[in-house]
């Protein structure tokens, strides 16, 4: 009888979604690339500057900053790269912890690493999926004490030096509350705001709170470089050493190539840049779709017991990069069953993140329970999210 009524669960979720999605076959989420997108290579490739060089990396820089509000930004070639880029700021090394949640895309715990670092995983809550900030709150009081040099591990005695926020799947975290208990515990604060571009707290943008803000303009986030990502700050002197490290920390000069550190050749090509400022003319109209496709999948959700769709929470203002639905746990089994029908039918959906405490080079690193987590990734999907589909 169990098994009777979860595939009728499955078959009815499966005719739901179908009945939003137009389209016969779709993907996750596939970019949105026009004749605009063509006019603005053409003329990049007609200047000539394809490389970091030319006024398209320089446009862009300012659209990201007269959209987000941010002061300072710096494009690299990857969302990654920028992570890498602010654990390198933020002076991460062998001796430091950084807090990250345990679900995330792999590129946070990546970066730490690149550092020398060692990520140290936090739990998240079910209503965001972002850090819950009283359970870090008491896991931090029951697990570190305070000193001249900062946040340290009891048991590890290494700096907890910085904290990585993500807004996942575009649904901002508390990031407030977070920084709040961040600057309680001497804690430097890196918002990964990788797949929130458009996303809003309490009417600021995401990646903005923090230290250090990242972005990503990877091929499937709400606008694309094709490849590319940026640094956000306030801060003068982090956005001057950005750029400076990014671009291989070569000296100024017209003919003389004197490097005066390691650097790194991170910059975002103009050819990238063309296609990113072509992408900021219609992010207002991309958004609005995001939002009304979104609505579409709310309202056939509102009439399911067993599924609730993941929808933006109080003083939040949501992207809905990634639409998502979570199953009650009495049908979780039908998880598997729904991807392979979902997929079957020409509809890429997709499980959340392997948790990263359970990937196999960071299985030693420290942790708080992750009961939240754990419990989230084996019953929720992402649905197909872009913008050919309604």
């Amino acid at each position: 009888m169990k098994k009777y009524r979860e595939s009728l669960l499955s078959n009815r979720i499966l005719q739901s979604i179908r009945s939003v999605i137009k389209s016969k076959k779709v993907g996750l989420h596939e970019p949105y690339l026009g004749e605009n997108e063509k006019r603005y290579l053409k003329k990049c490739i007609e200047s000539g500057y394809v490389s970091y060089l030319g006024e398209y990396v320089l446009n862009l820089e300012k659209k990201i900053t007269d959209y987000t509000g941010a002061k300072y930004a710096v494009t690299t070639n990857s969302g990654t790269s920028a992570l890498h880029l602010a654990c390198r700021l933020l002076e991460i090394n062998h001796n430091c912890e950084v807090l990250m949640p345990a679900l995330s895309f792999v590129a946070p715990a990546n970066a730490v690493s690149y550092m020398n670092g060692t990520p140290h995983f936090v739990d998240i809550e079910k209503e965001t999926f972002g850090i819950d900030p009283q359970k870090l709150r008491n896991y931090l009081s029951n697990t570190t004490y305070l000193t001249n040099l900062g946040c340290i591990n009891k048991r590890t005695k290494k700096v907890i030096k910085a904290i990585i926020v993500i807004h996942a799947y575009g649904q901002p975290a508390q990031i407030q509350k977070i920084i709040r208990i961040a600057n309680e515990f001497k804690i430097k604060v890196i918002e990964d705001a990788a797949e929130s571009l458009g996303s809003f707290y309490n009417n600021k943008h995401t990646g903005l709170f923090g230290d250090i803000g990242v972005l990503s303009f990877n091929g499937n986030k709400v606008i694309t470089t094709g490849g590319g990502g940026a640094l956000l700050t306030k801060n003068k002197k982090i956005y001057e050493n950005a750029k400076h490290l990014s671009t291989t920390a070569k000296i100024k000069h017209k003919w003389e190539y004197i490097h005066n550190e390691v650097g790194y050749n991170y910059r975002m090509p103009n050819i990238n840049a063309a296609v990113g400022c072509s992408q900021f003319e219609r992010i207002s109209k991309l958004l609005k779709y995001k939002r009304r496709l979104a609505r579409k999948y709310q309202i056939i959700f509102e009439d399911f017991d067993e599924v609730k769709f993941m929808k933006e929470q109080k003083n939040s203002f949501s992207n809905y990069w990634l639409n998502t639905i979570i199953i009650e746990k009495n049908f979780k089994s039908i998880r598997e069953s729904l991807l392979h029908k979902l997929h079957k039918n020409g509809y890429q959906a997709r499980p959340l993140w392997e948790p990263l405490n359970k990937l196999k080079m960071f299985q030693a690193c420290p942790k708080d329970n992750l009961a939240v987590t754990n419990d989230i990734v084996s019953r929720t999907i992402n649905l197909p999210s872009g913008y050919n589909i309604i």
